[in-house]
């Protein structure tokens, strides 16, 4: 996330019971504190399709996808 206070909101716990319901969990936590990736508003989810459409901006670069 852009913020570091969006950032400390994610729980980890929750992150690791949600990933036991799927066969492939991907860690896109940044390693880099000058990229981001935020969901909400700049990902959108082609289920049908398999595919993943997104904005490229400050909340969401392209060296995490």
């Amino acid at each position: 996330m852009k913020a570091d206070t969006r950032e400390r909101e994610k729980n980890p716990q929750i992150i690791e019971g949600e990933g036991k319901n799927y066969k492939t969990l991907i860690d896109i936590n940044r390693k880099d504190r000058a990229l981001s990736l935020e969901g909400t508003g700049s990902l959108i989810y082609d289920t049908l399709n398999k595919k993943i459409y997104v904005n490229l901006s400050e909340r969401a670069d392209a060296g995490i996808l």
